[in-house]
């Protein structure tokens, strides 16, 4: 980047707007420009502070004891502070993209900056402002506030403009002494309506336009605005009248950024007027006033708001996180409560219907179809809605590896072939490289898969198809796409297939769903750094598209090769193995048991405290053990690391059955060592699976 390409930029730094070409051009040529590499540090804390910079392009993150304060993009100044006190500098800065940055000494900004009062006071907006948002900062102590603001008024003496503050029903709450240029001191116009000052002509409209509730770049500027001279006052000319440029900006009590942690509602408090006086020039006049007045007062209001603001964001900041954490608490007590009483109705369910089915009791069969249909769709609702809350709350912690594709497809594949085998659809993936990798969290991409197989599976018709395809893209990426034979998506309906709730027209149908699930998909892909897109015809079907960035890396298997010791051999039947089930509630105790018992050559044990469990598995030597997380003398995941210290326990393969269906809950177990991880409600054919999986 070079001079010119710096001017560019800096016109549409709406800070300096007020900066004429010949200053901004001066400035660009005796201001140096830094070129930052990815993580190259452009300062660090307790580095001398002399400069100041402006970036030009890149991004640049703030952060002090290796903990991150903001992040700075183009258009954005860092470094201020060592304009005012020469201290140290307060926080590092490193590039985190390559970065452009334009470093502004102290004699550029006096010389080219400063004579301008109206970009200091942007930069004094911009600079309190930013105060606000970043918390970590405002933690710093009144009396270092107070002597920073003090040290900026060397920088602002020269500023003339009238300064007017007004609420919301119109009435000058504050007005700078500059007022005196209408021949008014400031006690003579603050109580009043601003109308009362305005000239007649055009009042109505000028008004509109003036009281504004809008910040940023979005304010009202330019604004040329009449004002009239008090009676008796002598204006030079003899004006009864003086022409305003005005620029007029919201005032709220809190920013944006303390909106979005808090979920609050901010409250207008009226709206700012900068007006700069162009009468004369308009007039083609030479003279401009000059011996301006300084703005004290504003200086004073500036530290006394920026001393509330310090402790409005270290309260907000402390509820924000208070929040989170109780909504952290309830996802997962919710997601427990309501999954445990699940186990037992959906578990039951199935092993009546089983009985049933020996019995070839029809009607019963029949009536316990229902059960388990109305059942499931409970459970669906009760899932999609714990991880929509999830997605929106912001509760989820990504693990972002090489997850191999072929080898999840197959996993996805095997669970949901049962229900494709009932359906009578056939499910088929396409031949598949298998070392075809990509980076995402497995838990995540699993869920996300399973979704829009089992969407597919759901709108699909009898003898109907769902296919899997996977192929390496030209920019690095991989592309999965899940097809189906099904009734298809009307193109009028194509707008609603992301939205929360929306069953696009298929609310009244004879298929049970809430319209969550799509929603969630597209989210959680979009946090993966990934995106997802579809394709769909009436009568022929419906393709979803999962777009992720390929991974160079190779997943490591976490599967291990069971081993019982030969001593529990020699102690046992050949033919029998020994299950083992840690678990408190009798119902889930019964559950198992009752399930176990379609097995044959199978001894259950149980314990219902994990001291009891590990002792029995000490002296019995089982050959699987089922360990739920929630245990009431001890942590299943605690228990499971006793079990490893033992010579006879440490091979036995151990899987979690539990109510807790968090992500973070599997992810712990699953790293920690447990073989697999089984959440409730029981699917009991898929149980059944699992169990023989490991014997």
């Amino acid at each position: 980047m070079d001079t010119n390409s710096a001017v560019t930029i800096l016109k549409d730094f709406s800070v300096l707007g007020d900066l004429d070409k010949y200053a901004l051009k001066k400035l660009c040529d005796v201001s140096p420009l830094v070129q930052l590499n990815k993580e190259e540090l452009l300062f660090k804390e307790g580095d001398p502070g002399e400069t100041m910079y402006i970036v030009l392009e890149g991004t640049l993150e703030v952060f002090t004891n290796n903990k991150l304060i903001a992040q700075r993009g183009c258009y954005s100044m860092v470094g201020e502070m060592g304009l005012i006190n020469s201290q140290p500098r307060s926080a590092n800065i490193k590039a985190i993209t390559p970065s452009c940055l334009l470093e502004i000494s102290k004699e550029s900004f006096k010389t080219f900056i400063a004579p301008n009062p109206g970009v200091v006071l942007e930069i004094m907006k911009t600079l309190s402002e930013r105060s606000r948002s970043d918390l970590n900062i405002l933690d710093q102590s009144v009396s270092d506030l107070q002597k920073s603001q003090e040290n900026f008024e060397d920088i602002v003496k020269s500023v003339s403009d009238i300064i007017i503050r007004i609420s919301p029903d119109e009435i000058i709450t504050y007005v700078n002494s500059s007022i005196n240029i209408l021949g008014y001191m400031p006690e003579d116009v603050i109580g009043k309506s601003i109308r009362a000052f305005l000239d007649e002509e055009n009042k109505k409209e000028t008004l509109e336009k003036l009281i504004t509730q809008r910040i940023g770049l979005r304010a009202t500027k330019d604004l040329e605005v009449w004002f009239k001279v008090n009676e008796g006052f002598l204006f030079p000319g003899g004006f009864k009248k003086l022409l305003f440029l005005v620029d007029s900006t919201g005032l709220w009590d809190v920013s944006n950024d303390i909106v979005k942690q808090t979920s609050t509602e901010k409250i207008c408090l009226g709206c700012q007027l900068i007006a700069r006086e162009i009468t004369l020039r308009k007039k083609a006049e030479d003279a401009v006033f000059e011996n301006a007045i300084w703005l004290e007062e504003l200086v004073n209001t500036r530290t006394k708001e920026l001393e509330e603001s310090k402790k409005e964001a270290i309260e907000a900041k402390e509820t924000a996180e208070k929040a989170n954490m109780a909504k952290s608490n309830f996802l997962t007590n919710m997601s427990h409560e309501l999954r445990t009483p699940m186990n037992s109705i959906l578990g039951f369910s199935q092993i009546m219907k089983k009985e049933a089915k020996q019995k070839n009791d029809t009607d019963y069969i029949y009536s316990l179809d229902q059960v388990l249909k109305s059942g499931y769709h409970l459970l669906d609702l009760i899932n999609e809605v714990l991880d929509l809350s999830k997605v929106e709350s912001g509760n989820l912690e990504f693990s972002i590896e090489a997850v191999n594709i072929s080898e999840l497809l197959n996993e996805i594949l095997d669970l949901l072939k049962p229900i494709a085998e009932e359906k009578k659809i056939q499910l088929t993936k396409l031949t598949i490289d298998p070392n075809t990798h990509v980076k995402a969290d497995k838990i995540y991409l699993k869920q996300v898969l399973i979704n829009l197989f089992s969407n597919a599976l759901k709108y699909n018709q009898e003898n109907g198809k769902v296919t899997a395809r996977c192929s390496l893209e030209k920019n690095d990426k991989v592309l999965i796409e899940i097809s189906d034979t099904g009734r298809g998506i009307p193109e009028d309906k194509f707008h609603g297939v992301f939205i929360p709730f929306d069953r696009l027209g298929l609310e009244s149908g004879e298929i049970e769903g809430t319209g969550i699930g799509l929603a969630i998909t597209k989210r959680l892909v979009e946090l993966m750094q990934g995106s997802i897109y579809f394709e769909s015809i009436v009568g022929e079907g419906t393709s979803f598209f999962v777009e992720l960035e390929a991974s160079k890396e190779k997943s490591t298997s976490t599967k291990q090769t069971t081993n019982i010791p030969s001593s529990t051999e020699t102690q046992l039947n050949v033919d029998e193995q020994i299950i083992l089930y840690i678990e408190d509630n009798e119902a889930n105790i019964e559950l198992v048991r009752r399930i176990l018992g379609f097995k044959k050559n199978v001894l259950y044990l149980f314990a219902e405290t994990a001291k009891e469990g590990i002792q029995l598995a000490y002296d019995r030597q089982p050959h699987l053990i089922l360990m739920d997380i929630n245990l009431p003398d001890m942590g299943g995941c605690e228990a499971f690391e006793k079990l490893q210290e033992s010579e006879k326990t440490k091979n036995i393969p151990v899987l979690a059955l539990s109510a807790d269906a968090m992500s973070k809950d599997i992810k712990n177990a699953i790293n920690l060592g447990f073989k697999d991880y089984i959440t409730k409600p029981i699917d009991v054919p898929l149980f059944i699976d699992l169990i023989d999986r490991y014997l």
